[in-house]
């Protein structure tokens, strides 16, 4: 059971690294961003109005990674949203936040 402990503490570690990386790399504009890791694989999930925010979140969970050392199985879903699909100030409240999760 240590061992188990142990190795959530260490998933919740890459996962708080990762999102914070993102974040900041993108200055938060990865929407439902959502990262989840296990000992083999770390899933990044989120939606963003362009491709160069996405080509920087890349950039992030992958220095992330290889600053702790680590080089897991990556899945990555990272949606590119059309300017028709991509909040207004008038209708931001209806999104979901990091908050709601």
């Amino acid at each position: 059971m240590l061992a188990h402990s142990r190795s959530s503490a260490v998933c919740a570690d890459i996962n708080w690294t990762i999102e914070r990386q993102i974040a900041t790399r993108t200055w938060g504009r990865i929407r439902r961003l959502r990262v989840e890791a296990t000992p083999e694989r770390v899933m990044v999930v989120g939606s963003t109005p362009s491709y160069y925010l996405k080509q920087l979140a890349l950039a992030a969970i992958s220095e992330s990674l290889a600053s702790m050392s680590i080089y897991p199985v990556l899945d990555v879903d990272i949606q590119v949203m059309s300017e028709a699909t991509t909040p207004s100030a008038e209708n931001l409240d209806q999104w979901p936040s990091r908050r709601d999760r």
